[in-house]
Parts: C-alpha cells; sequence; structure tokens
C-alpha cells in the first residue's frame, strides 16, 4: 500500500470540510474520489500535502508523514495537479517544467523534460515561448509534465479534466492510463465521474465531508446511486 489515510479531519473554523475519513491507495493503482462541489475533496488533497492543518494518520510508503512539512511530502514523492493548472504564464514552457524539478539536484532533469516532451509533443514545439500562448488543454498537459518532473511516487489530479473539450479529456485521461501502466499510483479527485471511474481501479464518493460509498469502479459504475447522482444518461 502506499498510501494509508485514518480519521482524517480537517476543520476551518467550526466547520467540518473533511470527517474522519479512511481511505487507500495501493502501489500502482488508480483509485479516484467522487462527490459534487463542498464534498470536501479538494480540503482532502490539501490535507494530505500538508497545506492545511488536520488531524488524523497519513502514511506514506509505510512511513508516517503526518508531521511532514509540505515540502517534504514533495520530496517524499506526494505531488499534485492542482485545480486550475497553476501555470505561470511569465515563464517559458520549459522553465514552468523546471519549476517542478526545484527539489531535485540529480542530473536527469533535462532527459525526464525530453520524456515529458515526447508525450506532450505540443509542449516540445513551444518549449521556449511563453505558456501564455498555450490553449487551456497544453496548459492542462503541462501541469501535469511539472507534476512528472518532481519525481512523484503518487500523482494526484484535482479536476483535471475541468473547462477543457471532449478531445482533450479523451487525451488528458489517456495519458492517465499509460503512466499507470507504467507503474505510476494515481489519486484522483473529478466531477467528470463517468471518465473518472472509466480508468480508475477503485472510488470513494465524498459528501459533506464523509466516505458514503466505497468500491470497484466497476461496479460502481452500474450502481443505481452513483448512475443517478453522478453519471445520468450518456
Amino acid at each position: 500500500m502506499i498510501l494509508s489515510v485514518e480519521k482524517l479531519l480537517v476543520k476551518y473554523g467550526t466547520n467540518i470540510a473533511v470527517d474522519q475519513i479512511d481511505i487507500q491507495v495501493d502501489k500502482g493503482e488508480v483509485v479516484c474520489i467522487l462527490g459534487a462541489n463542498g464534498a470536501g475533496k479538494s480540503s482532502l488533497l490539501r490535507a494530505l500535502l500538508g497545506h492545511t492543518k488536520s488531524s488524523g494518520i497519513v502514511k506514506f510508503k509505510d512511513n508516517d508523514v503526518s508531521s511532514h512539512s509540505a515540502t517534504q511530502r514533495v520530496r517524499d514523492g506526494l505531488v499534485l495537479v492542482p485545480e486550475g493548472r497553476k501555470i505561470l504564464t511569465s515563464l517559458s514552457v520549459e522553465e514552468n517544467l523546471l519549476m517542478g524539478a526545484h527539489l531535485r539536484y540529480d542530473k536527469d532533469i533535462y532527459t525526464d523534460i525530453k520524456k515529458v516532451y515526447e508525450m506532450f509533443p505540443n509542449l516540445s514545439t513551444r518549449s521556449f515561448m511563453s505558456a501564455s500562448v498555450l490553449s487551456g488543454g497544453e496548459q492542462q498537459m503541462l501541469a501535469v509534465g511539472r507534476a512528472l518532473l518532481a519525481k512523484p511516487s503518487l500523482l494526484m489530479l484535482d479536476e483535471p479534466s475541468l473547462g477543457l473539450s471532449p478531445l482533450i479529456v479523451e487525451e488528458l485521461f489517456g495519458v492517465i492510463q499509460t503512466l499507470n501502466r507504467e507503474g505510476m499510483s494515481i489519486l484522483i479527485v473529478e466531477q467528470n465521474a463517468r471518465k473518472a471511474l472509466q480508468v480508475s481501479n477503485r472510488a470513494y464518493v465524498m459528501e459533506l465531508g464523509k466516505i458514503v460509498q466505497k468500491g470497484i469502479s466497476k461496479d460502481l459504475m452500474s450502481d443505481e446511486k452513483i448512475v443517478s447522482a453522478y453519471l445520468g444518461s450518456e
């Protein structure tokens, strides 16, 4: 198991955003977390990254990282592709990729940048252009590439399909599947429940900070409650 979370609690003042939940991600697994806006999904990711105060136990690669700083958790291998991409448009495409490697001191950084360019050829042709010229889909690919430069053991994606065209969503989730086939463990928070369930092994459903349902993704796709609440008609 690469990630184990027990009794995680996140509060903002008196408001409970994440209510003592337990989740697990096995090595080499894709897990998705579904839920409406305000369910607590993004608060969960912020807590896992150490960006917000929380209580409970977060174990990563069999080590208790609950007291680790956000920077240390990135060094540990917990890496996020944030909602809204958070690309630095004042920098070039390649400079954005290098930002992902800012905690690395090894000599393989440019080898890994080349791998990102092979994965996303559009970024290669624009490597020295301002990131501001990229389309929304290309910026999302850049955000994924930047995260990969941090050498994640667990890649977390927060609403990766938000604002993207159906064609780009298909391409993005294809990349997620490729990364997983290569051994990457992945945790996805996503409102596009159908796509998330299609690419994941297991899923959790959050409502008002609690896990209200969990199971094998394939099974949940035919669950009446999930179909009614999240999938609807094709």
